[in-house]
């Protein structure tokens, strides 16, 4: 969209709509230091369980090693 203002494509002052479709998850790097690492865990609900209790008591939990 800047770009098109830029061009003049776009009025500076005209009124737009952008559909952004992408979930972010192809450019992860560009928040990887501002998140914590995942928290590896088995496909098992009781894993799921510990961690969310964990994770429920204390929000500066570790991530958990798989």
């Amino acid at each position: 969209m800047k770009k098109l203002v830029e061009l003049g494509r776009i009025e500076k002052d005209e009124t737009v709509v952008a559909y952004i479709t992408g979930n972010g998850l192809k450019t992860q790097e560009a928040v990887a230091d501002s998140v914590s690492k995942p928290h590896l865990i088995e496909a098992k609900i009781g894993e799921f369980r510990d961690l969310y209790d964990r994770l429920s008591q204390s929000k500066k939990l570790e991530p958990v090693s798989a």
